[in-house]
């Protein structure tokens, strides 16, 4: 193999164990991600492909003549090619050593890699994760010194659903959707030599459309990959904050010294006092050194407003939270997280009015879907349905209730109809007899 310039072979790199240990393909070029498939191939092009295998093995299938099942541990058994010597088969857990210098520790079915493995390539490469029909298959990554990385979705041998791309050369990463080894789809991808993200769209490899993440995107209230946020918490909306340079704030109302013990000292108000938020966590000080503490407003950059108590700078108590796109959440708090009875309110995403428990929807609420108009009222566990509740379909008006589990209806029943409801339902199936009944002369005559 070799590098042509003008029909003239200009270098050539010959597929031997030398090649490997290097991770280079036919053309002498770097391999960004290897397969045990590929690698298979490549040490029997370069007379590297026997192995010994450690582990446990059953007895071929193929052979008629053999009725044992059992399991039967193996060590250095020597193979080449994919099969064992002995014709057993490799089944269950066991290590497999190649002349290549690769290594797979892990579990087999069939002679095929299944379930969970690590393969160590002779370059030094890496996948560790799941497997099937001896390709990478599940969750699973991939790591090297020299190369790209990935870690996410795989299916088939290539990266499909979501992941996480590190490109080696650049720093760059993306972070997204993938089909067919390509991104494609919603995904956020960071420049490492400015620090900059964009999330936008991607269609086969390509970025078609792109948002930078700044106070236009929290004015729309999209996450980093372009879709709206049903529920935003303080939190984070202040990481977003940060990451979008508007993590500054202005804060009006009372305030306590920060080393003022317990209490904090005697109370002072305060007008338009700047502060910011500190790089890597999502809670805010004033540039004065003071803690918020009592009743105030905050302003920030972002956009968003809170009005409410403070304790020893977090939100605790009562407080309304209104977010840079709109949506608002009006109610109780503790350590900065929605935390008792509140209601989230909004005009372009999913509301909920009910119990909280730190920023997640907990004990009995109201939760109505913006998108069907459907509502569902009963019990949360986590931010999830769990437990007794009732769903209505705002498209036909009918109601079940039952048991929720993991925010899937269990058995359900529909709710039972009210003295009133039941004689109007009965008067309303008498209707056609009675009708009958008149047009017959029965009760009466039918006027001439």
């Amino acid at each position: 193999m070799g590098e042509y310039d003008g029909g003239e072979l200009r270098s050539k790199t010959k597929i031997d164990h030398a090649s490997m240990q290097s991770g280079t393909d036919e053309w002498g070029k770097r391999i960004k991600f290897l397969t045990a498939s590929l690698t298979g191939e490549h040490a029997l092009q370069a007379g590297v492909g026997k192995f010994v295998y450690t582990g446990e093995t059953v007895a071929s299938s193929g052979d008629l003549r053999v009725t044992d099942s059992r399991v039967e541990k193996v060590t250095d058994a020597a193979g080449e090619g994919g099969r064992l010597e002995s014709g057993r088969v490799r089944h269950g857990y066991g290590e497999i050593k190649y002349d290549s210098g690769s290594v797979y520790i892990g579990h087999w079915e069939h002679d095929k890699r299944v379930g969970t493995g690590k393969f160590i390539f002779a370059c030094g490469d890496i996948y560790e994760g799941e497997w099937k029909a001896g390709m990478y298959h599940g969750h699973g990554k991939y790591t090297s010194a020299e190369s790209d990385e990935y870690e996410g979705q795989w299916e088939n041998d290539k990266m499909e659903g979501h992941g996480r791309y590190h490109y080696r050369a650049s720093g760059d990463i993306y972070e997204g959707d993938w089909t067919g080894g390509v991104s494609h789809g919603f995904g956020k991808f960071t420049k490492a030599s400015t620090g900059e993200e964009y999330m936008g769209e991607y269609e086969n490899g390509e970025l078609k459309s792109k948002i930078k993440i700044d106070q236009a995107s929290m004015l729309s209230g999209t996450d980093e990959w372009g879709k709206r946020i049903k529920f935003f918490t303080a939190s984070l909306t202040g990481e977003r904050s940060i990451r979008a340079g508007l993590g500054n704030f202005m804060y009006t109302g009372e305030t306590i010294g920060s080393s003022g013990g317990a209490s904090g000292g005697e109370t002072e108000s305060v007008i338009g006092a700047p502060g910011g938020r500190l790089q890597g966590t999502s809670r805010g000080r004033m540039t004065s050194g003071r803690m918020r503490h009592g009743y105030g407003e905050i302003k920030y950059d972002s956009g968003a407003i809170y009005i409410g108590q403070w304790e020893h700078d977090r939100r605790v108590g009562s407080g309304k939270y209104k977010f840079a796109c709109g949506d608002i959440y009006e109610g109780e708090w503790k350590a900065g997280q929605y935390h008792g009875k509140g209601k989230y309110s909004s005009a372009d995403s999913d509301q909920y009015d009910g119990q909280w428990e730190y920023d997640q929807m907990h004990g009995h609420g109201r939760y109505h879907y913006r998108e069907s108009g459907d509502v569902y009222e009963g019990n949360f566990v986590n931010g999830v349905c769990e437990g007794r509740g009732r769903y209505t379909t705002a498209a036909t008006g009918e109601t079940v209730q039952g048991e929720f589990v993991a925010g899937k209806l269990g058995r359900a029943t529909r709710p039972r109809a009210s003295p009133l409801q039941r004689i109007m339902m009965a008067s309303a199936a008498m209707a056609p007899v009675a009708i009958l009944l008149i047009a017959y002369g029965v009760g009466g005559s039918i006027p001439r």
